[in-house]
């Protein structure tokens, strides 16, 4: 599971940075199953905060996007939290 978390997390950070919607769409759509085997893992697993990770790097582009960074800095902070309880290092980048 670990590694299609780890493919999921590069499509979706690719999508953020390159700023491309429709990919990040598509993402959003396929991630979902794959976040739902994730929470059955439990809290406390690497694969739910890999998964909380991704969920929030896709929540983070649409805020962006919606409320021009209203609450972007805050869910920044999240997905860097998650991505620690993960073990991964987020390579996403925002300019506020």
């Amino acid at each position: 599971m670990i590694d299609r978390l780890n493919k999921a997390r590069e499509e979706v950070e690719k999508a953020f940075n390159e700023d491309k919607a429709e990919n990040m769409g598509k993402m959003a759509k396929r991630f979902k199953n794959l976040y739902f085997e994730s929470l059955q893992k439990g809290e406390e697993s690497r694969e739910f905060h890999y998964a909380e990770y991704i969920k929030k790097v896709i929540m983070l582009y649409f805020e962006n996007i919606l409320n021009g960074y209203g609450d972007a800095e805050t869910l920044y902070e999240e997905c860097e939290y998650e991505a620690q309880l993960a073990g991964i290092e987020p390579n996403i980048t925002i300019n506020y």
